[in-house]
Formats: C-alpha cells, structure tokens, sequence
C-alpha cells in the first residue's frame, strides 16, 4: 500500500517546504484512503441468519485512551467521508460506517502517532469467518502478512502486517466489523491486537 505523493494532496502548494504537521496528514490520509482498499475489488458480505446479538458501534471522543483528533479528522475530512462510503459498500449499502483519528500517545502500549479506526454497524447478520477469509486472501495478495488471531468474546480477528511493522488488525462479528489501522511503523502482532480489543471494548456494545 503506497502513500499518495504530497504534491497530489490538497493545501500544500508545489515548491513550499513541507512542516512536519503535513507530512503528518499526509500519513493520515494516506492510511484513511489504504484503509478501505485493503479488500480490494469482488468483496462480497455473506449473509448468515445464527439469532447472534445485535451489536452497534459509536466512536466517542476518547477510545482506550486515545483521545480523537478533531483536528486531523477536519483537514481529511474528504478522505474519510469518502472511506466510510467505500465501507458501506462493502456490504451493499446494509451497514453504516464511521471512521475516526485517533492520537495514540502511550509508548508503553506502542509506538505513538495517529490511529485510524474504523467502525462499522451492519444490518442483518454476516458470516464473520468467511469475511476474514476473504479479507485474508485479499490482504496477502497486497503483499501483507496475515495472522489470525483473538478479537474477544463472539468476534474473530485477524491483524495484516509488512516488513516495517503491523499495519492493521480487524475484528468481525456476525452484525458488526472494526478495524484499527497505523502508519506509524513498529508495531508488533500483539500490541495492535491489544490495542484492537481495547478499541473494540470501548465502541461496540451489545443489544
């Protein structure tokens, strides 16, 4: 996955030095336009009818101790609205997608800089194995590393990563999906799998 060129973003004027605030969005964005391509073309949400419980998604200001940046989320506001409607279609418009910047400033949890999280509620119920397999298959076609792994009670997760770091680590379950998604390189399997549960506990709750 390859960060768009700053010159190919807005409000940065050619030939101007760039301030460590732009190169900054320009990871952000970069990560906000990467996150809804990692499937790629030919998703398909699989329907499934298992009488799971309801789950729904909101993104409050602060998630596991991250507090959202209202800031960085204005300047890529285009990106994210624009993600969020990719999102959706992922499952034919039967879902309702939010996506927030998140400032993960914890080094003992992992390296600091921007977290993108993704929230996503979806009407009627899917299957979530077959989701993650296709996610996986896709991911790795990317050229991602993929590792299964656990994503807390009636949810399965599976985190992506490249030689520079995880990337990102995505739950599902049958009537929601989450993902947790950095630039920010050094990030290993178990710390963005930690941080995912963490950001899971905060945003979904159960009907």
């Amino acid at each position: 996955m390859t960060e768009p060129h700053p010159d190919h973003l807005q409000g940065q004027p050619e030939g101007q030095p760039r301030s460590p605030a732009h190169s900054l969005w320009v990871k952000v964005v970069a990560a906000v336009v990467a996150v809804a391509l990692v499937f790629g073309a030919g998703f398909v949400a699989f329907t499934v009818l298992t009488g799971e419980p309801e789950r729904d998604i909101s993104l409050p200001d602060t998630v596991a101790g991250m507090s959202r940046d209202a800031a960085l989320e204005q300047r890529a506001s285009g990106e994210l609205d624009t993600a969020a409607q990719q999102f959706a279609s992922l499952f034919d418009g039967q879902a309702r997608a939010q996506l927030g910047i998140y400032d993960q400033a914890d080094e003992e949890r992992g390296p600091t800089g921007p977290v993108n999280v993704v929230g996503v509620d979806i009407e009627g119920e899917t299957d979530p194995q077959q989701l993650l397999d296709q996610a996986a298959s896709t991911a790795e076609r990317n050229g991602l590393q993929v590792e299964r792994v656990g994503a807390g009670e009636g949810a399965q997760g599976l985190c992506a990563s490249q030689d520079t770091g995880t990337q990102l680590c995505i739950w599902a379950t049958t009537t929601s999906f989450g993902q947790v998604f950095t630039t920010t390189e050094g990030w290993t399997v178990d710390q963005l799998r930690s941080l995912m549960t963490a950001v899971r506990g905060d945003v979904e709750t159960v009907d």
